[in-house]
């Protein structure tokens, strides 16, 4: 049945009303998030909606209607927000847990089979020897007060130290281990997930040091034998459909390739891929979502036609399915958003009615957002709204304007031959990717930063490419189900295709302009550019005011792109110390908008793959003058590479140490930096005491080491740099003075007061992570600073020998206070602070 193309007037007398109450909706979820709920704002917004319902039954007229349904679409939206996201439930284990470690024993079934993963990510994953770790979510049923097993709810995500294999889905568990909440963000740009937590009901981690703290637990009979019977067989199902991947003879890369696109698995060299395919503007193919949902729902229309069944019994057969495929995959929001927007739209086509495509993407997006407020926030849920709208709106009429510009647009049915069907299919390919690309790209460059200049194309030739590779794979998996042995006959076939697949990719990969980082741009420029694509897409080169506004828009961006990020008025200096656990990065940045990364590592090496880049972009850095490496430990440069991948740096700066240990072990991790850093085109230079690095209009003085020492100890290599920020007072013709030291120990603290006797300083990083040594105590107070600044994990944050050089100055620990962030003003204050209040 061929959808209207407006709704049937309804109880509102205005054209689609769905769109108008998912607007109303996301005012109101928007405004919970700012206003904190109290019971004057719950009883007002209540007061509105009843208002609301009142106003519709009595006045009837089509201005009550639209005035009812926007302040009703406001309050329930206010309502579900706060209600959902503000507080965990009454009964939830969250609320028995403290800020820090909580050692609690609970109660609960496990959702999934047990799956053991490592414990690094990373580009230097390979080089940390830490042992796997198994990790399974438990739902919590019962929480142990007092001796005594009392009902509770929850999710907590279990992690337990080596490898175990006997935890399966539906098992009712009792653990004791510690139990971590979820932490509020640490660094700029990190999403705050409590609230998130909180509309999930997701407790936090429990950490589990050995499986012997795991044992059975008794149950009520018959009580959750349903669900734990549901988890069961859906767990069996998924072994099964995934059964022929153990057959697959392809690298490493292909093997990641398929089980994401396929089954929805993270593992092995899934980032690696995910990040290739981001570089050419084809990270929509990895995660599954709407694509991937509407292309099986093909393949299984093409099948249902086969069998010749009732036409009124397809949509509801496709939509089985849909469902099926929803318990194989993981349950991850973007295919849980795309199942329902699947299913709602084949429910509308089982009834054989006329329907309004848009009206019910409207009303599909209302539902979604009351049940999961804070879904409305994420990227993910603005993209595949919104690219599916543009589809339906705009789509058509542009491949219809593709075909008349060749002369091969006809209506009627009879005229289209072989030329005309395959000039139609390629016209809608490219229809489909140039609209998807267009109007998507403004939000992906807020949310992301990226620009994928030949997304639209490469979209339009690898989609059907694509699909064809997750044709062969949905049979795969359907046999996989049903007869095994016969799907494994599909897997060479499946692996030369991802195999033949990836090369392309990677040829793709290597043309310029292929992706570019743009700078960061603000929410108002995003909507703009969205309305101006979207109407430059509909009206083609005829709408000149759009076509004129969207050039506008490119030359803001470009503009932005040639100015360097500064700081604030009135601040000579300014240095961002990121939280990164036991580990140390410094952002550096002066007046002129010059930049300095110091350190880029954390002992947990998947640092530089998401938190680094994301907070730099926050602070409004998304290109690099100079990268600083300290010293070859790998804490102070696991997150290097993943970082400059993302944040190109125009050149590397080490000491002769690393440069030494990269010759001594030609196939460690530091010869492993010094390599990678070449081929992405970031150029080395060492240095040594004497030279100077410049930030901007600032000169850096490179005190320590000297050319040519030799330590004892590799921290006392490290580099020590002094930042002299002059006073513009007009009169005393002063200066403040920052100094960054990196793991420096007693040796190199003796053999730097030897060449500068006298050493001062405002503001200092403090040497080694705050690491007690024996002198070190007195080197920091020797430096009479005003400002320190302490990167560290929780193992030294209450080290009571340092309390003396505490003493009378602003002394500052990442695992207490997250991000610290240090302004030298040109009158010569200083200013410090962090990212969160002290708890």
């Amino acid at each position: 049945m061929k959808p209207a193309k407006a709704s049937a007037p309804g109880v509102f007398l205005f054209r689609r009303p769905g769109i108008a109450s998912f607007a109303a909706l996301a005012s109101g979820v928007w405004l919970s998030q700012r206003v904190e709920p109290s019971s004057a704002p719950a009883l007002w917004a209540v007061a509105a909606m009843c208002a609301a319902c009142a106003i519709t039954t009595a006045l009837p007229a089509r201005r009550w209607g639209w005035a009812a349904l926007v302040v009703g679409g406001v309050a329930l939206g206010y309502l579900a927000g706060a209600a959902r996201t503000h507080s965990y439930p009454s009964d939830s284990v969250a609320l028995a847990m403290g800020e820090g470690r909580t050692l609690v024993r609970v109660e609960g079934i496990l959702l999934e089979d047990a799956r053991v993963e490592p414990q690094q990510r990373g580009e230097f994953a390979r080089f940390v020897r830490d042992a796997p770790a198994t990790r399974v979510p438990l739902r919590v049923t019962a929480l142990e007060r007092e001796g005594v097993f009392v009902r509770a709810s929850g999710t907590l995500w279990m992690r337990i130290d080596g490898v175990t294999h006997a935890l399966r889905a539906g098992s009712v568990v009792r653990v004791t281990g510690h139990a971590l909440p979820v932490e509020p963000p640490q660094n700029p740009g990190e999403r705050d997930f409590r609230p998130l937590a909180r509309q999930r009901n997701l407790a936090g981690r429990l950490l589990v040091p050995t499986p012997g703290l795991i044992g059975p637990a008794s149950e009520t009979e018959g009580e959750h034998r349903a669900w734990r019977a549901f988890l069961r067989a859906r767990a069996d199902l998924r072994r099964a459909a995934s059964s022929w991947t153990d057959r697959l003879d392809v690298d490493a890369r292909s093997r990641a390739m398929l089980g994401a696109a396929l089954l929805g698995e993270r593992e092995g060299a899934y980032r690696d891929v995910q990040d290739r395919f981001a570089r050419v503007g084809l990270a929509h193919l990895l995660a599954i979502s709407g694509l991937h949902l509407g292309l099986f729902a093909w393949f299984t229309l093409g099948l249902v036609r086969a069998l010749r069944v009732a036409r009124r019994v397809e949509p509801l057969l496709v939509a089985a399915g849909v469902i099926v495929y929803l318990l194989i995959v993981p349950a991850n929001a973007p295919i849980v958003r795309a199942a329902i927007m699947t299913l709602a739209f084949l429910a509308a086509e089982s009834t054989g009615r006329r329907y309004d495509r848009l009206n019910l993407l409207a009303w599909t997006a209302c539902a979604l957002v009351l049940a999961r407020p804070l879904d409305l926030l994420s990227p993910g849920f603005q993209l595949s709204f919104l690219a599916v709208a543009a589809l339906i709106v705009l789509a058509g009429p542009l491949r219809d304007a593709m075909l008349r510009r060749v002369g091969l647009f006809t209506e009627d049915p009879d005229e289209r031959g072989v030329r005309h069907l395959v000039a139609s299919a390629c016209a809608a390919a490219l229809a489909a990717g140039v609209t998807a690309w267009a109007v998507t790209t403004p939000v992906v460059m807020f949310h992301v930063g990226v620009l994928s200049p030949l997304g639209a194309p490469l979209s339009a030739l690898a989609v059907p490419v694509f699909a064809a590779i997750l044709g062969v794979g949905y049979l795969a998996m359907f046999l996989g189900a049903i007869a095994p042995s016969v799907a494994v006959a599909l897997a060479p076939a499946l692996g030369a295709m991802a195999d033949l697949f990836l090369r392309a990719t990677r040829w793709c990969e290597s043309v310029p302009l292929s992706s570019m980082t743009t700078p960061p741009v603000p929410a108002w420029w995003a909507a703009l550019a969205t309305v101006c694509a979207w109407r430059v897409v509909r009206g083609g080169t005829r709408d000149a005011g759009a076509t004129v506004a969207a050039i506008l828009l490119c030359a803001f961006v470009g503009v932005s792109a040639m100015r360097s990020p500064a700081p604030e008025p009135g601040v000579a200096l300014r240095i961002d110390t990121l939280s990164v656990g036991d580990g140390s990065c410094h952002l550096v940045r002066d007046a002129t908008g010059g930049t300095m990364l110091w350190d880029c590592g954390s002992t947990w090496v998947g640092v530089g793959e998401r938190d680094i880049p994301e907070a730099l972009r926050a602070l409004g850095v998304w290109r690099l003058d100079t990268l600083v490496i300290s010293h070859p430990n790998l804490d102070h440069y696991s997150g290097a590479l993943d970082t400059a991948r993302r944040v190109r740096p125009r050149e590397a700066i080490v000491g002769e140490s690393l440069v030494h240990e990269a010759r001594r072990d030609p196939f460690g991790p530091v010869a492993h930096l010094l390599a990678r850093l070449r081929e992405i085109g970031v150029p080395v230079r060492t240095v040594a005491s004497g030279d100077e690095i410049r930030i901007g209009a600032l000169r850096a003085e490179t005190l320590w080491p000297p050319s040519g020492f030799a330590a004892q100890r590799p921290n006392d290599d490290s580099i020590v740099l002094r930042v002299r920020v002059p006073i513009n007072d007009g009169a005393s013709g002063g200066e403040r003075v920052a100094m960054l030291f990196g793991d420096l120990e007693p040796a190199g603290m003796r053999g730097l007061l030897e060449r500068e006797p006298g050493l001062r300083a405002d503001v200092i990083e403090a040497p080694h992570h705050g690491s007690f040594r024996p002198g070190a105590v007195e080197f920091v107070r020797g430096l009479v600073p005003g400002v320190v600044v302490q990167s560290t994990g929780p193992s030294r944050l209450h080290d009571e020998r340092w309390d003396d050089a505490k003493r009378g100055r602003e002394w500052w620990i990442t695992a207490r206070d997250g991000a610290i962030t240090t302004r030298l003003f040109d009158d010569g204050a200083i200013f410090s602070g962090s990212s969160r209040p002290r708890r």
